[in-house]
């Protein structure tokens, strides 16, 4: 299931038990929400995908989120680059402003 955070966050986890792969996007999702969904032994794994709105598609997916582990946007797509920047250099982890992504066109 690909959804948003926020519609994520209306449905109970209970109800949709057949549900074990979700993928959020197209906002920020927190560790609460992961931990509704991931944090039993139901075995569902929770993945973040992150695209810019000039993009049109996905730039970067993450590994399987955890309840216990910081939220992230995980790495670049094949094909794709990104760069976390605050004020056009690198950024520290957690403190960039900015993430330009480039591509691969055929």
């Amino acid at each position: 299931m690909v959804i948003t955070p926020s519609a994520l966050s209306t449905i109970d986890p209970a109800g949709v038990s057949s549900v074990r792969v979700l993928a959020v996007a197209g906002e920020a999702v927190g560790p609460d929400l992961v931990a509704r969904w991931c944090g039993g032994t139901d075995g569902r794994t929770m993945v973040n995908l992150y695209g810019p709105t000039e993009y049109t598609i996905w730039a970067t997916g993450s590994g399987p989120l955890s309840a216990t582990e910081p939220v992230t946007i995980g790495t670049p797509v094949r094909g794709a680059a990104a760069l976390v920047l605050r004020r056009r250099t690198r950024a520290p982890v957690g403190r960039g402003d900015s993430v330009p992504v480039r591509s691969v066109t055929c």
